[in-house]
């Protein structure tokens, strides 16, 4: 008996082994919404597959549900031409930009689907939108085996007010799967546009495997220290800027070279005077890394206005002035070709970004503001630099601001967010542990002082033997305080320098 059994058994294992081993991989997926009505949602899945194995499906199930009020339903996501998928373009145009089993790169299709809430669905504030993929992620150096990828939106509703929400959209400039050299710094921005005027912030956090389920990580890594690097894996929270140098190339096969990294960016609005989490979306990404000899990442430099300013400045301009911003692309391998886009014409009103006469490598921002744009907040831009290496280019992608102030000049430059960020508290309104992004000045006693609404002390963080600069302070100790508002305070030499207001909810 045990004899038959045997070539069937060994017969299975393979068809089995041959299904893993030539099945599709998923490498990156993020789900945005668009309102076209009061009640009616346009649902937008942007996946990307590796280039192996079988053929992606022609739809995914799309859950819609709202956790203990209503148990919702299911709807077809379907695919969108082009059909067959658009294939990355990482490398030059002489190297082989192709789809194949051989091949290290990505395949992009996009699956839509409409639906309308009912009028019961309507009594019902907070939605989530969600895929399983029937697929398994690919083999990566941070997440031990292969587990499923799934991804969510949160969506909120509001019968009573007819709250207009459309998620944020992340920025096209980033390529979804980032693939580097190796060694070299790299900025990545992960900027997004909210066509409603939320506020955003961005986030380091798990990638899942299913419904609040996380993927396990292997020792020594995280969802904030998603790969190794020999400066701090950081992520910016206003302009969802990552920051790293890029791991050495392993020689033992790709799987040693892709780590699995997630970044949510959260919409934040003032509802009933109160700031409110009105939605999020997450992209769940692969970053790939590769061997292409010295080749470093191109940067730019920013001349406003005739002042030589920091890629990271906010950029002050009065109503009705104008601001000249020249961007320049420069590479530090010699006979690399730069080339400059931004995405800033579609961010400002009425801007241009005109090309200069030399080449795509530079280029002037020119804008002038309105009496009618909003004052006091940010405009947040993406920035692109890419080379033309061979076989992989090079690029950079940084976020860059200008905020329109009514006192103040046509010419004026700031550190503004690093004055701003002097104490930050994200995420404001909180529900765990929250992080406080402080600036800290090495020749001064500093401390953090937390205070509840009645004014009473909470809490006193010491902040002596850190190093000078931004730093990141994590209060775990908002675990365990009542709901409600608090101030924090940033004590030097016994004087208040900064204070910020968050929300324990």
């Amino acid at each position: 008996m045990t004899k038959k059994l045997l070539p069937v058994l060994i017969c299975l294992l393979g068809i089995l082994s041959g299904t893993q081993s030539f099945a599709s991989h998923q490498m990156a997926s993020e789900l945005t919404y668009t309102q076209i009505a009061y009640s009616t949602y346009v649902v937008q899945l942007t996946y990307h597959r590796d280039c192996s194995g079988a053929t992606e499906s022609a739809t995914y199930p799309l859950k819609i549900v709202s956790q203990g009020c209503n148990q919702g339903r299911t709807i077809n996501l379907n695919k969108l031409n082009p059909t067959t998928g658009t294939v990355g373009t990482p490398y030059c145009p002489s190297a082989s930009n192709t789809c194949t089993s051989t091949s290290v790169n990505y395949q992009k299709f996009t699956y839509q689907a409409t639906f309308t809430f009912s009028p019961a669905e309507m009594n019902c504030s907070d939605w989530t939108l969600s895929v399983l993929f029937d697929g398994v992620r690919p083999v990566t150096v941070n997440v031990p085996s292969q587990p499923a990828m799934y991804v969510e939106a949160y969506l909120r509703i509001d019968n009573q007010t007819q709250l207009v929400n459309n998620s944020a959209k992340f920025n096209p400039l980033t390529p979804v799967v980032p693939i580097l050299n190796q060694h070299m710094p790299a900025t990545l921005s992960y900027k997004a546009s909210d066509e409603d005027g939320d506020s955003l912030s961005y986030s380091l956090v798990p990638a899942l495997s299913a419904a609040n389920t996380a993927v396990t990580y292997n020792p020594g890594y995280s969802a904030q220290t998603p790969l190794p690097s020999s400066t701090p894996f950081t992520i910016d929270p206003k302009t969802g800027v990552i920051s790293f140098v890029a791991p050495a190339y392993s020689t033992f096969g790709p799987d040693k070279n892709k780590y699995t990294v997630a970044v949510k960016v959260t919409e934040w609005r003032h509802l009933g005077g109160a700031p409110v989490i009105v939605g999020t979306t997450t992209r769940d990404m692969i970053i790939i890394i590769k061997d292409n000899a010295a080749n470093a990442n191109p940067t730019f430099t920013s001349i406003a206005n005739n002042q030589a300013i920091n890629n990271t400045d906010i950029i002050t301009v009065r109503p009705g002035g104008t601001l000249n911003l020249q961007l320049t692309g420069i590479d530090s391998n010699a006979g690399d070709i730069v080339q400059l886009t931004t995405d800033a014409p579609s961010v400002l009103p009425g801007a241009t970004f005109t090309p200069s006469s030399g080449g795509n490598h530079a280029g002037t921002l020119t804008w002038t503001p309105s009496a009618t744009v909003n004052t006091g907040v940010p405009y947040y831009f993406t920035v692109k630099v890419t080379d033309n290496a061979c076989p992989l280019m090079g690029f950079s992608t940084q976020t860059m601001a200008v905020m329109v102030t009514s006192s103040g000049t046509a010419t004026g430059i700031t550190n503004a967010r690093n004055k701003a960020e002097s104490i930050l508290a994200y995420p404001n309104p909180f529900q765990d542990a929250i992080i406080f992004k402080v600036n800290l000045h090495h020749t001064a006693k500093q401390t953090l002082v937390i205070l509840n609404a009645l004014g009473q002390e909470v809490d006193r963080v010491s902040l002596q033997g850190k190093a000078a600069g931004l730093q990141e302070v994590t209060w775990e100790k908002g675990r365990t305080i009542a709901k409600g508002q608090y101030v924090a305070k940033l004590i030097r030499e016994n004087q208040v320098s900064q204070t910020i207001k968050f929300t324990k909810l």
